[in-house]
């Protein structure tokens, strides 16, 4: 087998794997234009929004 393979998009789906099991929405742009993703958390009045690299 040859040299580890890099996976930039694993790391970007475990992440926000573990974000949506915390509850929080994930919004994941057509393009990368400087966001990986966008997280959301509503909690009664309040939402917050997270942009994510």
């Amino acid at each position: 087998m040859g040299s580890a393979v890099i996976r930039d998009q694993f790391a970007e789906m475990y992440v926000a794997g573990v974000l949506a099991d915390a509850g929080w929405n994930i919004y994941l742009p057509h393009r990368d234009v400087g966001f990986d993703m966008i997280a959301t958390f509503a909690k009664g009045d309040d939402i917050a929004i997270r942009p994510c690299r």
